[in-house]
């Protein structure tokens, strides 16, 4: 090879590696710059969180529910009642059988049998949240 062509190779070579360096700078400083933006971000969202925290308390506060629901019209009760309900779980007769298969979607009695089966449902929620 010829002192020119080495020459030529060399000044190539060291076009490369610095294009290289450059392009791995310019990634660099765009990742910290999107970065620093993210964090920026994420600062100011904690801050409007904090706002809305304190927005929430602000409208939960007993005094002001109280005020609210005078303006709504609500009065307290005179007195207070309270229902103890014991959970008894589905008589089978209203479980569908090989006799007593369930009922036609549009007949009364499906639908009685599934309000009773939706109402069974929400009454051992109500009892599972209500005993633990």
């Amino acid at each position: 090879m010829k002192t020119a062509e080495i020459a030529l190779l060399a000044l190539i070579l060291a076009s490369l590696i610095g294009w290289l360096y450059l392009m791995q700078n310019s990634w660099m400083v765009s990742t910290v710059s999107r970065i620093q933006e993210l964090e920026k971000e994420k600062a100011r969202l904690k801050r409007e969180n904090a706002q809305l925290l304190t927005q929430i308390a602000e409208l939960e506060e007993p005094s002001r529910l109280q005020a609210r629901a005078k303006e709504l019209g609500f009065v307290p009760p005179e007195r207070t009642e309270y229902v103890i309900v014991h959970y008894r779980p589905a008589p089978p007769s209203l479980l569908p059988t090989e006799e007593a298969p369930m009922a036609e979607k549009g007949d009364l009695r499906h639908r009685l049998r599934e309000l009773f089966l939706r109402f069974s449902l929400k009454l051992r929620e109500f009892h599972r949240r209500t005993m633990q």
